[in-house]
Parts: C-alpha cells; structure tokens; sequence
C-alpha cells in the first residue's frame, strides 16, 4: 500500500525552485493583526522576489512592505509623492488596512518573482467605505439615503488584476498590458468584494491593485476625499496554466516512485 498520508501532504508541499520564489500551494486568509502602524514600501517596482525579515519586508521601494503567508500588501510606486503609505486601522483584535488619499492605491502580489511558476487566484475582499466625515462622496448617507454628493463616474474603486507583478509605472499610466481583469465597487460599498463573480480573470493573476475611479497616483487621490478600510483578504496560490501539467507530472512521478519503493520494501 502506498503511504497515503505522504501522497496527501503532496500539494502543500509544492513550491518554486530556489529559496527565493519558494511559495505554497492553496489557501490564505489576511486579517492584518500584525501589520505596522504605517508602511511607505511599494512592492510593485521589485523586478524579482520580495524579501523579508519576518512580516516586513528588505527590499521594497522607499520603505517597508507588509509580508505574511508568501503575500505582499503595500501601496503603489508614484513620482508625484514618495511619502505615499498605508495606515493600520481599527482596534487590537480587529485590525485592518486603512487608506485614503494620501496614498496611490492598494496592491497585493506574492513574494516570488514573475518568473516563479505560481499565480494566485484572488478570491475576496471585505471593503469598509461608509459615508463620513472623511468620506463625503459614499454612495449613501448614515439613514441609507443617497447621496447627493455621490458621482457615478469618479466615486467607484477600481479594481484591477494583472499577469505581471512588476508594474512600475502605474501611477502614469494605470492600464499596462499585463491588465487582465476589471471590477468596479461604489465608494460606500460595506461588505465582502467576491472576486471571482466580478471578473473571471481574478483567478489566475500576479498582482491586484485598487484605487479609486481616475485617481491612480497620490495628487490625483487628494483632489476628491475618500476613506476606506481593507480586511480578510482571502486568495489562493495556485500554478500559472502553463505551468500546471508540469505539477500534475511531478504528482505522477512521486506516486510511481512511492509505490515502486514500496514493492522493493514489501
């Protein structure tokens, strides 16, 4: 009989070759507990693999990027600021991400380089954007009455999905070719972002990145206030399609190996 329990532990166990890109395979879930007060890193100009000590990052642009499970959360490289950042918000045992507009947007990518074998299915997200005093322009008032001071145009979170995670020009030109998926949220959204349902490219992406409708660098993002929290970031690690069939030969290969072993033993 083969050992079933080490043919089960197979998928967990499989990661990029080389230190550097190694990632795990399958779910994750971020609830930022652990994540510093402010973070200025940007994480989307490393042209290779993001390095950390621990939850903080050793190489990011102009700072230090929050890392946790093989995942990278930061803000976007942008000309206009270089103090760009991310906030922690809420109280001790309910943490979260906090941003507005001092900073160019929200971006997740894993740790290994775009050369590493892995993408990730990015799969949801809670939005916390309820109408207040540093969100004026929430689609709905606290009575649940719209908005007058809502735009339908500028007042959405654009969410985007990309095939690279070495972006460095966002805050210029916020569409690069690797853009593969799209969604849009209205500013006052409260709940539970499925990404998948919105757009099926999600699934199989390098790096995600939210900002608000047009504002894609932190001049444009303090032009029309807004306030937004991020929580219970949930994605999965899986292989990119190319790379998939080679995963599917290497489970092959370890069964037949263990049950050849097996009968050599027996």
């Amino acid at each position: 009989m083969i050992n079933t329990l080490k043919l089960m532990a197979i998928p967990a166990m499989l990661v990029a070759s080389g230190a550097a890109n190694a990632v795990v395979i399958g779910p994750r879930t971020l609830d930022f507990q652990d994540h510093p007060i402010i973070t200025y890193g940007k994480s989307n100009t490393i042209n290779g693999p993001v390095t950390s000590n621990g939850i903080l990052s050793t190489n990011c642009v102009e700072g230090v990027c929050y890392v946790k499970n093989d995942v990278v959360v930061s803000t976007v490289f942008d000309q206009t600021s270089a103090g760009a950042h991310l906030h922690r918000g809420g109280a001790p045992g309910n943490r979260n991400i906090h941003t507005k507009g001092d900073a160019s947007g929200f971006y997740i990518r894993l740790t290994s380089a775009d050369s590493s074998p892995f993408s990730f299915s990015f799969d949801s997200l809670s939005i916390i954007s309820p109408f207040s005093d540093l969100n004026p322009h929430a689609k709905f008032l606290p009575d649940g009455t719209p908005n007058p001071d809502w735009d339908s145009v500028q007042d959405r979170f654009h969410i985007k999905g990309f095939s690279a995670a070495y972006n460095p020009t966002l805050w210029s030109d916020p569409t690069p070719t690797s853009l593969v998926a799209e969604a849009f949220v209205d500013i006052g959204f409260n709940g539970t972002f499925d990404a998948i349902a919105a757009h099926a490219g999600f699934a199989n992406v390098k790096a995600v990145w939210i900002h608000p409708v047009g504002r894609h660098n932190t001049a444009l993002a303090g032009l029309r206030d807004f306030d937004v929290r991020y929580d219970n970031l949930r994605i999965t690690v899986v292989p990119v399609p190319a790379a998939a069939w080679l995963f599917g030969s290497a489970l092959m290969a370890f069964a037949a190996g263990a049950k050849r072993r097996f009968k050599l033993t027996a």
